[in-house]
């Protein structure tokens, strides 16, 4: 998919009438990576309540899920803004739509920059497999970038299952939706996960995330059917 896509990125930077210093400055800075919003869990675990044992499991699973998926999208964000931008409307720049003839799917990047030294940006795509398809929001987000590099904060919302209807082919396992707020300054992070098991049953959990000096602390509460019963169960793991 990364082969395809550079090419045709390549393809469009070459005829593109925008020059690369409409670029605006600090944009790829501006946005996170997946490095930073990963969810991070302990190799074993050491505090828990609830039950831990198929909890554990269960979020280690997910964990991976969604920290691929997070990688793909926010990977693919980082790629689009090495190339030039292809059209400027007024505080609004925009890359793409970019495609290549054997990939399912389209995308395009655009990114507003406010007053204020903001960023609002939004990454869409469209199917190429499905008649009369529009895009899709697959991830959008804010940032705040004027405390400096790796010292912004920001927000942002993937949809993993728009990410799917528009490339099944390269998406990865993950479902549902992940709110993320960071903080890179205080080395904090929030997500809060909305999505399904194997099974098709409802999982929620909220993570938050402190560095510290000598490591992390790190809480991971979830919610949804770990033992095969019709009650769902919550777990909390630190």
């Amino acid at each position: 998919m990364w082969k395809s896509f550079l090419a045709a990125s390549c393809a469009v930077s070459l005829v593109a009438c925008v020059q690369q210093d409409a670029t605006p400055d600090g944009i790829a800075s501006a946005l996170p990576t997946s490095q930073q919003i990963s969810i991070k869990l302990p190799e074993q675990q050491t505090r828990s309540l609830g039950q831990l044992a198929n909890w554990y499991v269960s979020t280690r699973e997910i964990s991976r899920s969604l920290n691929g998926g997070s990688a793909w999208v926010l990977g693919l964000i980082h790629t689009i803004v090495r190339f030039p931008v292809t059209t400027v409307s007024g505080d609004t720049y925009t890359w793409g739509p970019w495609s290549d003839a054997l990939e399912p799917a389209e995308y395009k990047l655009d990114v507003r920059v406010v007053g204020d030294g903001t960023y609002t940006y939004q990454l869409s795509g469209r199917s190429k497999t499905a008649a009369n398809a529009a895009f899709e929001v697959v991830i959008d987000g804010t940032s705040d970038p004027r405390a400096g590099e790796l010292a912004g904060n920001g927000a942002f919302l993937i949809d993993f299952d728009a990410g799917r209807r528009v490339n099944p082919l390269d998406s990865d396992d993950a479902r549902g939706t992940m709110d993320v707020r960071y903080d890179l300054a205080a080395r904090h992070l929030d997500l809060t996960l909305t999505s399904t098991d194997l099974l098709g049953q409802p999982v929620l959990a909220d993570y938050a995330y402190n560095e510290t000096a000598t490591g992390g602390d790190m809480t991971f509460s979830i919610g949804g059917n770990a033992g095969g019963g019709a009650a769902l169960e919550n777990a909390t793991l630190r």
